[in-house]
């Protein structure tokens, strides 16, 4: 006869299953950003969540659909949004967090079209909700930290370290490489 688990430790395996489901939920709000998948993006969050980010702070019902009108008018064409740090209470249903986040933008200037370089330190200050076995985010503040403006110092015609566009796979927003794997996100 197998012996019971004790309780401590199945909350345990439960808090440890949740941070992991929304470690994921924060992995694919960061792929579909940066992948133009709008419907993954739109499904990181509840349609009833509230967001704070400075230019949006509505419903995350929205927001997707804003960041599409906002990278289309202003060209912003490449982005990289690199989770770090992530801290994660669980209490029951519900959970808190704060994740560190360094999001890459290249962004045309208004006056002559010349890209520059934005890189942004922020944090992410999230309320989770699992609503009938599923986390999505409730609650969004983004704190910006810091943020650097340079310069673009790309060229894939040129590349680095003999890596450029002749030589090897480049990224594209809104290009799917693996549609078998963007397939199992939504």
């Amino acid at each position: 006869m197998a012996a019971a688990i004790p309780a401590s430790l199945e909350a345990t395996i439960r808090d440890l299953a949740a941070k992991d489901a929304i470690k994921e939920v924060i992995y694919r709000y960061s792929h579909g950003i940066d992948r133009r998948d709008w419907k993954v993006l739109n499904d990181v969050f509840w349609p009833d969540s509230r967001l704070e980010y400075g230019l949006y702070n509505d419903s995350g019902a929205g927001f997707a659909g804003i960041i599409e009108k906002v990278y289309g008018e202003l060209k912003i064409d490449v982005t990289q949004h690199f989770i770090g740090n992530c801290i994660i209470r669980v209490d029951g249903d519900k959970a808190i967090g704060e994740t560190y986040v360094r999001a890459f933008h290249r962004v045309p200037r208004p006056a002559d079209g010349v890209y520059e370089e934005v890189i942004m330190g922020a944090r992410y200050l999230d309320n989770f909700e699992c609503r009938s076995g599923e986390w999505r985010i409730s609650v969004r503040k983004v704190i910006f930290d810091w943020f650097r403006l340079s310069p673009y110092s790309a060229d894939w015609t040129e590349g680095a370290f003999g890596i450029n566009a002749a030589t090897a796979h480049t990224g594209k927003p809104g290009v799917v490489e693996r549609p078998e794997f963007t397939a199992l996100l939504r």
